[in-house]
């Protein structure tokens, strides 16, 4: 294990370059059309809020905590580099 002091990357670098998303396992998870709806849910922050994505995806028996679901809305994980495509401005 590395030193502590040899770590200056900060967190939010880390999470982007690699760091699983809980966000991401489940989208890749999921078929296209299912994936589509999650991610109307996700870039639709006005009406469909984090508990409320939470909520729903546990009705299908899928676990999405709200920190996943929030840190995603704030792009401060790896999807940010590796799908940006699943990103909206809405």
């Amino acid at each position: 294990m590395g030193s502590l002091s040899e770590d200056s990357t900060p967190p939010s670098q880390r999470r982007r370059s690699g760091y699983g998303c809980n966000v991401a396992h489940v989208l890749n998870d999921l078929d296209n059309d299912d994936r589509t709806v999650l991610l109307s849910w996700l870039n639709n922050r006005r009406q469909y809020g984090a508990r409320q994505v939470s909520e729903r995806l546990a009705e299908h028996d899928i676990t999405l905590s709200l920190k996943s679901i929030q840190r995603h809305r704030r792009r401060e994980c790896c999807c940010v580099a590796d799908h940006p495509e699943w990103f909206t401005d809405g």
